[in-house]
């Protein structure tokens, strides 16, 4: 199989902003659902649903990533998620029915677990030998965000609203900038179909506890 070379340059800048936005909403989901709630009266126990459908978003994204023939056929990885999260950011700055606000936090989680296993991949791997100094680069830029976007809104900088819709054009910016950003890597397809049974097995084992670690800290 022959795959595409991105640029390191756009690998770099993508990343950093992507995880940057990552880290944010990352932060951000605890107010978002707080918010929601004190607007629309849902209860503790109910809104721990909203963290429920993100971790199932994520877990059915690294799911289907263990797929080989799927992964392996699936060069749009990046900007299949930067949509899901651009969709999630604006459903959830402006919907106000229960449904819908669970439907983006689902997108959200399905498009954050989507980027966090492309760009992780794209930096281990597109940097030689310097590809673990990139990766702490890489997850610093998430701490930066998870840090930094509570405290604009404590510090009443920026609405959450006008936020989110800042994070919404930021990854329709990113998707359009990255639209042919391959994250495959050949080596790896090889080792990812002979393990992927067990791994899957473990993952659907593992998927429920992560599932109710969010409602637990929800």
């Amino acid at each position: 199989m022959t795959l595409n070379q991105p640029p390191i340059k756009l690998v770099l800048f993508a990343g950093l902003f992507t995880f940057t936005i990552l880290g944010a909403e990352q932060g951000l989901l605890g107010i978002i659902l707080a918010r929601y709630s004190e607007q629309h009266g849902i209860a503790a126990s109910k809104g721990g649903l909203f963290f429920a459908a993100h971790a199932i978003g994520a877990s059915i994204t690294v799911a289907l990533s263990l797929i080989h023939k799927l992964d392996q056929a699936n060069p749009y990885r990046v900007a299949i998620s930067l949509g899901l999260v651009t969709i999630g950011f604006a459903l959830v700055a402006t919907v106000d029915a229960w449904p819908l606000f669970l439907c983006s936090a689902l997108l959200l989680g399905l498009g954050f677990g989507g980027l966090i296993l492309g760009f992780n991949t794209l930096f281990a791997t597109r940097f030689a030998a310097k590809g673990p100094f990139f990766l702490n680069v890489l997850n610093t830029a998430f701490g930066f965000g998870a840090v930094f976007a509570p405290l604009f809104l404590a510090m009443e900088w920026i609405s959450l609203f006008h936020l989110l819709c800042l994070f919404a054009f930021t990854c329709l910016a990113l998707l359009l900038a990255t639209r042919g950003l391959d994250d495959r890597v050949a080596a790896q397809h090889e080792h990812t179909a002979s393990a992927a049974p067990k791994i899957t097995l473990w993952l659907l084992v593992a998927a429920p506890l992560a599932v109710l670690e969010k409602v637990i800290a929800g």
